[in-house]
């Protein structure tokens, strides 16, 4: 997610154990996406954001 929160790329879903590796694309830049979100979603196949966000935070600068 960009800082502005209008910018998203879906990065995947996690597993029915609540847990995935989900790389970063290498043409991903994360000063420009610098922002983690994990929402809920349906299964649905919509890219949106459902606005029901259980987690928010920033990638850690290296």
């Amino acid at each position: 997610m960009d800082r502005s929160h209008k910018k998203l790329i879906s990065m995947g879903v996690l597993g029915s154990d609540g847990h995935a590796v989900l790389p970063v694309p290498d043409n991903v830049d994360l000063v420009e996406y610098p922002i983690v979100d994990v929402s809920v979603q349906e299964f649905n196949g919509s890219p949106e954001h459902s606005g029901k966000s259980v987690v928010r935070g920033a990638f850690a600068s290296t």
